[in-house]
Order: C-alpha cells, then structure tokens, then sequence
C-alpha cells in the first residue's frame, strides 16, 4: 500500500524549452496587464465625456466617475486574474502561442470599441 510505484511526469520538453515558455508567459502577461491598465484608464475618460455629451448635473458625473473607476478597476483585477491563469494553463497544454494570442485579440477589441466611441462623441 505504502510502497506503490508513483507513476512519474513524462518530460517532453527540454529545460530550455520550458524556461522560454515560462518567460514568455510572464512577458505576455505583464504586457497584457500594462494594457489592461491603460485601457481601464481609457474607458473611464470616454464614459466621463459620454455623460458630459449627455448633459449630466456636474455632481452626478463625478458621482458616476467614482463608481466607473471602481467597477473598471474590479473588472480589469478580474481579468488580469483570468488572463495569468489563462495563459499559464498554456504552457502545460502547448498552446501558449495560441492563448497568447487570444488574449491579445480580446484586448484589441476594447481598445477597438473605446476608440470608436470616443471618435463618435467627438464627431
């Protein structure tokens, strides 16, 4: 019962293959959080110039300012959890290229729609 064979981890992948996974996870993950970051930061000036193209009270645009900074920055802790989680998950599933890019392409969209709205409130 004790003494049972302990099936072992097969290794496919060479140290140095997985120190480069690893390193580029970390890499792609600080970046994608550093995005996230100034995206939060982007998103929250467009919704303030979005209620001020609505004609809001003064008093209730800061109040709606202070409650967007706070939702925004839950959301982006949210995902800044998810994404590291995402693409750790990767490196043992070989497909860190993949969720990389993934996550990328997620990012693109919002900064995609962020820039289309504020584009469209200035017009």
């Amino acid at each position: 019962m004790f003494l049972e064979p302990v099936p072992q981890r097969r290794e496919d992948t060479s140290l140095w293959q997985r120190i480069l996974a690893i390193t580029t996870y970390l890499l792609a993950w600080i970046l994608s959080t550093a995005i996230g970051l100034w995206l939060m930061f982007e998103m929250r000036a467009v919704i303030v110039e979005l209620m001020i193209f609505a004609n809001l009270n003064p008093w209730a645009v800061r109040g709606f300012d202070r409650l967007a900074i706070y939702v925004l920055g839950l959301i982006w802790f949210v995902g800044l959890m998810w994404s590291e989680h995402y693409l750790r998950t990767g490196i043992d599933k070989k497909r860190l290229r993949h969720n990389i890019g993934r996550v990328a392409i997620i990012e693109a969209a919002l900064v995609a729609i962020v820039f289309v709205t504020g584009f469209l409130i200035h017009l």
